[in-house]
């Protein structure tokens, strides 16, 4: 480009990016324009896998309530409600669960909702063919004879009784107190459609793609790549949804997502399209549009792999925390919009236990930690312990607030005697190829705790059956339990207490920064009052444009 260009280059693309967006989405046929129609940003294909009950991901929670019901959904951040099920009845042991569901209810396709599709459901979940069946077990593994059937043991899981069409009994084998607000709230999946199904080959079949649920909105077309279309269930049992029909539309780039909100192709830029911490306050200002600031919706950590001798002593853990200036970070390039939260749990969770001890921003105290666990500085600054480097290499996903923060970590690593190696990889690569084998020193990602309404579910990591750090302590191990098996919260909130405080202390997944959760809003696009973007998409039902 000639030089007398390069200035302009900014908004020569946003002209070409505005006539792609003009070309792609459309002109005269905006959301904005449409006032039955909200269309959402996605920074990936949600519906590339939609069906619940086999795949497991963060990103496709946000939408699962439009298309789907549960037997119960959480009532804000603090307590469950009933879904699919008008009512149910608690034993006093706490081991005997009797759901009355509602009558009438449709499936999208016109065929009547039952009992015996909760029984279906909660035995694909637990399926051995499953290939989310691990990570669903914890949560299902109570009821009785689950882990029989998980095990091919059992044709069907004994504790799972259809007692009619509308009623149905779960068993457990033990109190799990996070019953009602984790294992009951997750999408029910059509017996009629799926039930001849081989669990394995579930993911060839179309509903992969075209799923059928009970829920608000039904599914009419997805383009790979490109775009979901939801429509008004007409029949819904529940609250009728006062738009009518809803666009994810999947737009990767940042600069084309807050182009198209501008000339009003989408509405809403958030989740996991959010707005850049830059372009925050410009969005703001502009006519079209405004911005909502929420509590953020997802924790970024360091994960170090215990299977490296380097991270086996706490001491260098601790230090690599303390090198860390999480606060710095915070200010300079996230503009103070966040929270240092050192906890598997949102700031706004009954569970969070604000006063734990924290290991930050202290390179005195980095380095004292560095010599008593043996490590001299080389020449070089480096520091050197049996003839062996201070070094590692971090693994994060590209273009994710994780890389920010690395890059802008390694600095003051190095200025504490550390070498560190930053390799940027695509999220499949990182989470599924490294993380998920162990075969990674640091890995950072984020731990999406808004999603998580019971502390058991953001606890989830720290399970030894499931940790990809090798982290163990059976103490850990003994507080998970019996926080799951406690039912009086004062009580809960203490054991919860003295978990975070031995998690914070042993320093093996450091919390990096709870960034604020930014949106870019349609001006006349009415948004329910909720403390988190996930909550405000479970109240999809109060969306509304203004008359």
């Amino acid at each position: 480009m000639k030089r007398g260009y390069r200035g302009l280059w900014p908004f020569i693309r946003f002209g070409l990016i505005l006539l792609s967006i003009l070309s792609v989405y459309g002109v005269g046929v905006s959301a904005a324009q449409t006032k039955g129609t909200v269309v959402i940003a996605s920074a990936s294909d949600l519906f590339r896998i939609a069906n619940p009950a086999i795949f497991r991901l963060s990103s496709v929670t946000y939408w699962q309530n439009m298309v789907f019901n549960g037997l119960t959904k959480p009532a804000g951040m603090m307590a469950p409600e009933g879904d699919l099920a008008e009512s149910w009845t608690v034993g006093k042991d706490r081991l005997t669960y009797t759901f009355n569901l509602h009558k009438g209810v449709k499936w999208h396709d016109g065929k009547p909702f039952t009992a015996e599709d909760v029984k279906f459901t909660f035995e694909v979940l637990m399926h051995k063919d499953n290939p989310a069946g691990f990570g669903h077990s914890r949560y299902y593994e109570s009821i009785l004879g689950a882990a029989e059937y998980r095990a091919g043991k059992a044709d069907s899981i004994k504790g799972i009784e259809v007692l009619g069409p509308h009623r149905i009994r779960i068993r457990l084998k033990e109190p799990y107190s996070p019953f009602l607000m984790i294992s009951t709230i997750h999408p029910i999946v059509p017996k009629h459609i799926l039930g001849n199904v081989p669990v394995k080959a579930m993911r060839k079949h179309a509903f992969t793609h075209k799923p059928i649920g009970t829920g608000p909105y039904a599914f009419v077309s997805w383009k790979s790549r490109d775009r979901t279309v939801l429509r008004r269930n007409p029949d819904y049992f529940g609250k009728k949804p006062k738009i009518e029909t809803v666009i994810w539309r999947t737009t990767p780039d940042s600069f084309s997502r807050l182009a198209a909100l501008r000339t009003g192709a989408l509405n809403v830029n958030g989740l996991y399209a959010a707005v850049p911490v830059d372009e925050f306050k410009n969005v703001s200002r502009d006519a079209c549009c405004r911005g909502v600031r929420m509590s953020g919706q997802s924790n970024w950590y360091m994960d170090l792999n215990l299977k490296n001798p380097i991270f086996q002593d706490v001491r260098v853990r601790r230090a690599i925390s303390y090198a860390i200036d999480r606060k710095a970070i915070l200010k300079h390039i996230f503009k103070g919009w966040g929270t240092i939260a050192n906890s598997p749990f949102h700031p706004l969770s009954w569970a969070y236990n604000k006063n734990v001890s924290i290991f930050d921003g202290n390179p005195g105290k980095a380095k004292a930690l560095l010599e008593e666990a043996g490590w001299k500085a080389g020449p070089d600054g480096i520091r050197v312990k049996d003839g062996k480097r201070l070094g590692f290499t971090w693994i994060v996903a590209s273009g994710r607030a994780s890389a920010i923060i690395a890059q802008a970590a390694i600095p003051m690593l190095k200025a504490v005697g550390m070498d560190v190696k930053l390799k940027r990889l695509t999220f499949v690569t990182a989470y599924f190829k490294f993380y998920l084998r162990r075969k990674y020193d640091a890995f950072s990602h984020l731990h999406p705790n808004s999603l998580m309404i019971s502390p058991d579910v953001a606890l989830e990591g720290y399970d030894p059956r499931r940790s990809k750090t090798g982290y163990r302590n059976p103490k850990v191990n003994a507080l998970i339990k019996q926080g799951a098996r406690t039912f009086d919260r004062k009580k809960r909130k203490r054991i919860y207490d003295e978990l975070q405080e031995i998690l914070a202390k042993d320093a093996v997944r450091l919390w990096l920064l709870h960034t604020d959760e930014l949106w870019g809003v349609s001006r006349n696009l009415v948004l329910p009052d909720r403390p988190t973007g996930f909550l405000k998409i479970l109240a999809i039902d109060d969306w509304s444009w203004k008359k």
